[in-house]
């Protein structure tokens, strides 16, 4: 439980099972979490590696998958 202590956790972690998402993708899931919270328990979730974050920067646009 310690892991997903907060709300917006739990929903980022149930819209990841078992697929990839971009994150704009994402963003638009939880439209009413502020973006700094958002970024910030994404930040965490791969901290405690319970997410994956993939960043393609081949060529602009910077794409990011979780």
């Amino acid at each position: 439980m310690g892991i997903i202590d907060r709300k917006s956790k739990t929903v980022i972690l149930f819209h990841l099972i078992g697929k990839t998402i971009r994150y704009s993708k994402l963003r638009q899931v939880m439209p009413t979490v502020q973006k700094r919270t958002f970024s910030l328990q994404l930040k965490i979730l791969e901290e405690d590696s319970n997410i994956n974050r993939k960043g393609y920067t081949s060529k602009p646009p910077l794409k990011v998958e979780y």
